[in-house]
């Protein structure tokens, strides 16, 4: 078992900032050469792609019936999982570089300027194509609100990596870089980056997920069971701005069930209703060669217009845009944290009040709630379900189980520690998300979390701005 203690126990320090050098005299005359650009780079798996249309309409009562799309009655919404999946990932905090490139006429060329991170992620299973019940996937969309395909298996943590980075300097001393250049799918910039980034595209097959959305029934929560109606009344939006620190365990287990990796951290910000947050988490990477464990700090904001990121001792920051998609899927990728601790300011229980959910309420236990929770639809063999259990002398949730058609799990969230914070808004505490192999069963992963609000405020002060990166530009992706 691989254990990694979290950063804030060794003694805290983040890596240190590019040193201004004294230029070699006479000049070398040396040119830097990337040897990995900023950003994500994946290994992709071919996959069988699926297609699936959806013929139908919403019928009284919510029910989603399939209808024959010639008849002139309802919408149709095709859907294609994805023709390719990432098998493996590695993100890097800035450009990776070596001096054995070309000559440059008045620059030289620092062999070991800053320590950039590799981030590494992997697929537990070797092949991370879908499992596709299209059934499951809209119990999804209806419980969460997001439209988004049938996914490849999810990428989950690997040990990051630290490497010694080049730096090119210039003859006179000014170390400042010549101009714009790109470096993989990003731009360097000088400057606030939130001037530099563009539109871009979002993932395939987003606005027909979309479409199948808008086309369900609309939310209907005043015919839904007491118990949904209470928590959503008892649990709204926290707003304004939580000032929260978040401790986060996450765990990898392997087919017998043993502990395969462990890893802390905690983050440090600030959280807003509006979906925009500020924070930052110590971490710990290991040296290339010697592998000896080496501390560095994690600076992110995100505003209206994209996500920012610096990690202290690389040289520049890295920009993300919003619009499309981009953003998201680094967040998602890099900290699953941010994506619970945003459910947990805006709706902690993903529970649909859609009126093509329906739910049924088992009291049979006089000290348990427990309800089910499935689409109404014509076609039910196929149709996975959630399961909610909650004690009953406080009917807040305990557990919030997703389950296949089979009845298996695949993904489980446990709730715990409930408690009152800024006064009038009640959360729990601890916070843990499962993930399971759907045709196993087997506990693939899991995320623990533990809150603790500094700070509530009802009002969000002034936007959030980017960190200031040691060079002041930016790699930004437009």
């Amino acid at each position: 078992m691989l254990r990694l203690a979290s950063a804030t126990v060794l003694s805290f320090f983040a890596l240190s900032l590019v040193a201004s050098a004294q230029s070699p005299n006479p000049c070398p005359d040396e040119r830097e050469t990337e040897k990995a650009a900023p950003g994500r780079s994946k290994k992709y798996d071919q996959c069988a792609v699926f297609s699936w249309t959806f013929h139908g309409q919403v019928g009284a009562g919510g029910n989603i019936y399939v209808v024959d799309v010639s008849a002139g009655t309802g919408g149709a919404v095709t859907i294609e999982t994805e023709k390719e999946c990432a098998y493996e990932a590695s993100d890097f905090s800035d450009q990776w570089s070596t001096c054995d490139g070309e000559a440059k006429d008045g620059a030289w060329c620092e062999d070991e300027a800053y320590d950039v991170i590799q981030k590494v992620w992997k697929t537990k299973e070797i092949s991370p194509c879908p499992e596709v019940n299209i059934w499951e996937y809209i119990v999804q969309v209806l419980t969460t609100g997001k439209a988004t395909l049938p996914g490849c298996d999810p990428l989950l943590p690997a040990p990051a990596i630290t490497h010694k980075s080049a730096q090119q300097r210039g003859c006179d001393g000014d170390g400042q870089l010549d101009g714009s250049e790109f470096s993989g799918q990003y731009l360097l910039l000088e400057g606030d980056p939130r001037m530099s980034l563009g539109n871009s595209t979002g993932p395939a097959g987003g606005a027909q997920m979309q479409a199948l959305l808008d086309m369900l029934a609309p939310d209907d929560l005043a015919n839904q069971p007491t118990i949904i109606q209470d928590l959503a009344d008892d649990f709204g939006v926290i707003p304004g701005e939580s000032n929260l620190f978040v401790d986060s365990t996450f765990t990898q287990f392997d087919d017998l069930g043993q502990v395969e990796y462990s890893v802390d951290r905690t983050i440090n910000g600030s959280f807003r209703s509006d979906g925009t947050y500020r924070f930052s988490c110590p971490q710990v990477a290991f040296e290339e060669g010697t592998g000896r464990p080496v501390g560095f700090l994690e600076e992110w904001v995100r505003d209206s217009q994209g996500i920012y990121r610096f990690t202290s001792g690389s040289n520049n920051g890295i920009a993300v845009p919003i619009l499309g998609g981009a953003a998201d899927e680094m967040q998602t990728l890099h900290f699953p944290e941010v994506d619970m601790i945003q459910d947990w300011v805006e709706n902690p229980f993903p529970l649909s009040h859609s009126a093509s959910f329906e739910y049924t309420v088992d009291s049979s236990d006089p000290n348990l709630s427990t309800v089910f929770g499935g689409v109404k639809a014509d076609k039910y063999l196929n149709q996975s379900s959630l399961k909610v259990v909650a004690p009953t002398a406080t009917t807040y949730p305990s557990s919030i189980e997703f389950l296949t058609s089979t009845g298996s799990p695949f993904q489980v969230q446990l709730y715990s520690d409930y408690a009152q914070v800024g006064s009038v808004h009640t959360r729990p505490l601890s916070v843990t998300r499962q993930l399971f192999n759907p045709i196993s069963g087997a506990l693939v992963a899991t995320w623990e979390l533990s809150f603790s609000a500094r700070n509530i405020q009802a009002t969000m002060g002034t936007p959030f701005v980017p960190p200031s990166s040691a060079s002041g530009n930016w790699f930004s992706r437009n």
